[in-house]
């Protein structure tokens, strides 16, 4: 049997190695379906509204290919440029429309080196002290990204690695004051009012987040989609009759709006492409024509 100490190590070097493929679609230029990506993430970043993404992941795919936009509020997607609430500056990795961060063009080398992480890109968490002297300045801009479990970058405050891992996630989250501020907002964010939540690549396996989206359903109308290769039939069969079955997963899949298979058309397709399934999902969220 692994020792927690043996687990933390493991999945670090899986982590590591994670990161290291990310920097290889750097270097290698591999990120026309990015483009799709980033759009997709725009939309839901640009409007007058505040904007989420809430994450279980800890690696730094976000950071690493996110194209933020612009600095200058007169510029179009201003509201889009995504920030991490609690992380005091901008992480280097984003990238950005406002040019290539090399002179000229970079040897793989020089690639590898600027976006190999480095020692102030890893954060320290603030403790209570800290948190509490900043909790009201902390959603600054309309966009944030919000890493539920904390991410592979970050120490936590008593000097640890900062990623929830294994059991007793929830245990784990009060620890970290930063953590419980980001679980209470994803609560207070899902208990607004016909809320609409896309749900891509959870498994509804951990039960203090599916108790939010549960009462969230019940109590405040949330409407959930899912963009999943897996089948609507066998999602159901899962939430409703397999191991995972509760009250709350019962309560998620009658809380369930809309469910689209075409993971490929949405994600992965260049986003000039004129297929009807990626249509289709752009109209269900922003309105018709706006996949172009």
């Amino acid at each position: 049997m692994m020792t927690k100490k043996a687990v933390k190590i493991a999945t670090r070097a899986a982590y590591d190695r994670i990161d290291e493929m990310l920097i290889e679609h750097q270097i290698s230029n591999y990120t026309k379906w990015i483009n799709t990506v980033n759009k997709l993430l725009l939309e839901f970043g640009k409007t007058n509204n505040r904007g989420f993404i809430f994450t279980l992941n800890q690696d730094l795919f976000i950071e690493r290919f996110y194209r933020n936009p612009s600095r200058d509020p007169s510029r179009q997607f201003y509201n889009a440029r995504l920030s991490i609430p609690g992380i005091d500056k901008y992480p280097m990795w984003f990238m950005s429309e406002e040019g290539n961060p090399f002179n000229g063009t970079p040897t793989e080398e020089e690639v590898k080196q600027f976006y190999t992480l480095k020692g102030d890109e890893y954060h320290t968490l603030p403790n209570k002290n800290e948190f509490n002297s900043k909790e009201g300045s902390l959603l600054k801009g309309s966009y944030f990204l919000i890493k539920l479990h904390g991410s592979y970058n970050w120490i936590s405050s008593d000097g640890s690695d900062m990623m929830v891992i294994g059991r007793g996630k929830s245990k784990q989250i009060h620890k970290e004051p930063l953590l419980t501020y980001y679980y209470d907002l994803f609560k207070e964010v899902l208990s607004q009012d016909q809320r609409r939540l896309l749900v891509i690549g959870y498994g509804f396996g951990d039960e203090h987040i599916n108790s939010i989206l549960s009462e969230a359903v019940r109590e405040h109308k949330l409407k959930i989609y899912i963009l999943s290769p897996e089948s609507p039939k066998s999602f159901k069969e899962k939430l409703c009759d397999g191991f995972e079955k509760s009250e709350d997963t019962i309560d998620i899949w009658k809380g369930v709006s809309g469910y689209f298979q075409c993971v490929e058309n949405v994600l992965l397709k260049d986003v000039y492409g004129n297929q009807f399934e990626k249509e289709h999902f752009y109209n269900i969220f922003f309105g018709k024509n706006n996949c172009k």
